[in-house]
């Protein structure tokens, strides 16, 4: 038994458990201008059916203008500019200090309700 847990050719191991491949990045400098326009049309054919936000999405990962992936997705330019420059904010409550700080104190072993219990009683 110890043998075959320290085998790594052993039939017990599970399949995929070895290095990862390396991805192979395209180099675009080799393609010609039809093969890149080519690819292009492919790509419009796959996100032609998705949804508003998927199209959005996929805007997102190029790094063209967004007045051409709004051509090539076809939707709103300001749509794309907004899913691109939008920053989520975090609101921050008045008393997230003291939230944070009694859950540490009290090793994270109290709940919702036992937390309330302890701020009101400590502050």
């Amino acid at each position: 038994m110890q043998d075959q847990l320290l085998d790594k050719k052993g039939a017990n191991r599970k399949p995929g458990s070895g290095r990862p491949k390396k991805s192979i990045e395209p180099d675009w400098n080799e393609f010609t201008k039809e093969e890149l326009i080519e690819i292009a049309k492919r790509y419009y054919e796959i996100n032609k059916n998705k949804s508003k936000s998927g199209k959005l999405s996929e805007a997102k990962k190029l790094n063209i203008s967004y007045s051409k992936s709004a051509k090539i997705f076809n939707v709103c330019r300001q749509a794309v500019a907004k899913s691109k420059t939008r920053v989520i904010k975090v609101r921050e409550h008045k008393n997230d200090a003291i939230i944070k700080k009694s859950f540490l104190d009290n090793k994270s072993r109290y709940g919702r309700l036992r937390l309330s219990a302890y701020i009101s009683i400590w502050i």
